[in-house]
């Protein structure tokens, strides 16, 4: 019997040709490959861009008072450089999504929705952090007057640990965020998935790709110029606070270097001359006897020069003990902060270094350098060392910087006794922290050498019970803090009068920087936002009162306390050549300060360098009470030397770690 059966099938294998050729033609049916995904991002971009330009002006309101000098066209001028630094930081975020939607995807790939999710969801995560980024930084501008960098990172520490009570305190700026968040992720959902609308022939993938791609490019490097685009392309303005207007704070963090080496300068032959043009005509040896003085360095936070009814304040005093105080002291109206945050504060204040670099010195590598200080000195002479904040150990790198500094003990949250006296957010609560320190004090054999670092004048402004109650508010929150720590170092001084070391004791009150929140327009200037007090108060009033019209800034507070104790140029290394003696009148003193620009302030003149290049400019008389009738006595050429020296010994010396040689 036959069966009709069927013709057997082939099982030769698919040439490697044919199987690519078919699948290159169920994916490009028609030689053409989908434009939208790179259409839809930049359109996602756009929206963004747009976004950005909103929390420029948000930043700009929220800081108002720091453009309080700037022109309308100079914020305009920002507003136009700020769009180039947006779209570079959006060009720059989205670049991996751009790296894969350039290639010539098939539309059935793009369409899929597994790509479409991924490829949302990228663009969410590597967009939506940034603007949590750039909105935090608003508040954070109002400390250090600038964009904040990859440094940042150095005070992660402190960060982690205050995040639920600055989450808690700045609620706003967190709100502000998530609407933002939300409004963004709804707007760029909505641009639509259209893989077959925008088509074209494989033949111009490359030619269009390249082009895309040094468009892009370009873009971000700002053009064909020599050097690309950076953030100091933004100070180019009028002043230093436009560069933050002009710039974001993605940019800034994503495009600057941690750590960032110094730059180089050879104004002059070497680190020798250029001391020899600082010390000139300034005093180098003291002209009277040796005094075992105790010292106390009282660095009250936030306690800016307008506090004061006078020279400069509101006709109203957060202040009335200090005010009170300094009539018996040596008060110096015309101080400076050497630099806008608490971290460098202190290397200026105990080891007469200047902050004149865009990193913290704590956390540079420069902080491994040799570094001395009025602890270094005073402990060779029989003194005991120590330093006391309330704050958590290690807290802007105190502990490490003030051990540098040649002091022994440190004094943190973890050596205070009591926890409920902690105020929930930063540390101890001044008063009782000081009443603290006065009985420390006064367990320790003389002479000794303290430095107190107050904190209860920070943001939140807390005022415990039942000062809350009875201190007077003013325009904003700081005003009763800051009358709460008034309030504290009475108290302090009240107790330390009873001691037996209080008469023997030399005291110098100054603060770390001024308020990141200012009430007072006179001091929303570039110079104003350095005014600090400094005072020299000796109880038996062996120095005579009075009020000073001599620039001083934290620098001068190291060879002043020597050359009061009968030490300066006793000393086996020779002090840093930035700060000098306070009670030398032979000079009508000078500030170095660091915005961007290295700035020499003096009664002649406002030297300013960047880039090698310098000018002068006249000293803006409103913010500076001077002696009448004095007269010029330094040229704008003396004063630039005199900078360009500085600026020198400064960056060569931490380069070379040769400051004291």
């Amino acid at each position: 019997m036959k069966f009709d059966r069927e013709p057997p099938q082939s099982t030769a294998p698919i040439p490697l040709v044919d199987r690519i050729t078919s699948a290159w033609q169920q994916a490009y049916p028609d030689n053409r490959y989908s434009l939208h995904q790179e259409l839809r991002l930049l359109r996602q971009m756009g929206l963004l861009l747009v976004a950005y330009t909103l929390m420029r002006g948000i930043f700009l309101l929220y800081n108002l008072d720091a453009y309080a000098e700037s022109s309308m066209g100079g914020i305009f001028a920002a507003f136009l450089k700020g769009l180039h630094f947006d779209i570079a930081i959006l060009i720059w975020l989205s670049s991996p999504l751009l790296l894969i939607n350039l290639l010539p995807w098939p539309a059935r790939i793009v369409s899929a929705r597994t790509y479409r999710m991924v490829h949302d969801t990228l663009f969410w995560l590597l967009n939506i952090p940034a603007l949590l980024l750039n909105i935090l930084d608003m508040e954070f501008f109002k400390f250090v007057g600038r964009r904040s960098t990859q440094d940042i990172l150095a005070l992660s520490q402190d960060i982690e640990q205050q995040w639920l009570q600055q989450l808690l305190h700045y609620w706003h700026l967190f709100a502000l965020f998530l609407l933002f968040a939300y409004i963004c992720t709804r707007l760029l959902l909505r641009v639509r998935w259209q893989p077959t609308r925008y088509r074209l022939h494989l033949l111009l993938w490359l030619p269009v790709t390249a082009t895309i791609f040094l468009t892009l490019a370009l873009t971000v490097r700002g053009g064909f110029q020599v050097k690309p685009m950076s953030p100091v392309d933004a100070n180019r303005f009028e002043n230093s606070a436009l560069a933050g207007l002009a710039l974001n704070t993605p940019y800034t963090v994503l495009l600057t270097e941690p750590s960032k080496a110094l730059p180089k300068f050879s104004f002059y032959p070497d680190l020798t001359a250029a001391r020899e043009v600082l010390e000139e005509g300034h005093r180098q040896q003291s002209s009277g006897p040796v005094k075992n003085y105790n010292v106390v360095i009282l660095i009250v936070e936030s306690l800016g020069l307008e506090f004061f009814r006078e020279p400069h304040g509101d006709g109203v005093s957060y202040v009335p003990f200090l005010e009170m105080l300094s009539k018996d002291a040596l008060f110096f109206e015309n101080g400076f902060a050497n630099s806008r945050d608490s971290a460098n504060a202190v290397p200026a204040i105990l080891g007469g270094l200047p902050h004149m670099m865009d990193q913290y010195f704590g956390a540079s590598p420069y902080s491994v350098n040799r570094l001395e200080g009025i602890g270094s000195i005073l402990k060779k002479r029989g003194y005991s060392t120590h330093f006391f904040h309330g704050g958590g150990n290690g807290t802007m790198y105190f502990d490490v910087v003030s051990h540098a500094l040649g002091v022994d003990h440190y004094y943190g949250l973890e050596e205070y006794p009591n926890e409920g006296d902690y105020d929930g957010t930063w540390g101890i609560r001044d008063e009782p922290y000081l009443q603290y320190v006065a009985a420390q004090l006064s367990q320790q054999k003389q002479p000794f050498f303290s430095t107190i670092f107050t904190l209860s004048s920070h943001t939140p402004y807390i005022v415990p019970a039942p000062y809350d109650e009875q201190l007077a508010a003013g325009p904003h929150p700081i005003h009763k803090a800051i009358r709460y720590a008034d309030l504290s170092l009475k108290r302090f001084f009240e107790r330390a009068k009873e001691q037996p070391w209080f008469d023997n004791t030399l005291f110098v009150i100054t603060a770390d920087h001024v308020p990141a929140d200012r009430s007072n327009p006179s001091f929303n200037s570039e110079l104003g936002l350095f005014r600090v007090p400094i005072i020299f108060y000796h109880p038996t009033g062996e120095i005579e009162p009075g009020r000073s019209y001599r620039i001083a800034q934290q620098a001068d507070i190291l060879p002043t306390l020597l050359d009061y104790l009968g030490l300066l140029g006793k000393t086996e290394f020779p002090l840093l050549p930035f700060g000098h003696s306070l009670f030398d009148e032979s000079s009508s003193g000078e500030a170095l300060l660091y915005t961007g620009q290295y700035l020499l302030v003096t009664k002649d003149g406002v030297a300013r360098l960047q880039n090698e290049k310098s000018r002068v400019e006249p000293l803006p008389q409103s913010l500076f009470r001077l002696e009448k009738g004095a007269e010029m006595r330094e040229r704008d050429s003396e004063l630039v030397k005199k900078l360009e020296a500085a600026v020198q010994f400064f960056t060569e010396g931490m380069q070379k770690n040769r400051l004291y040689e």
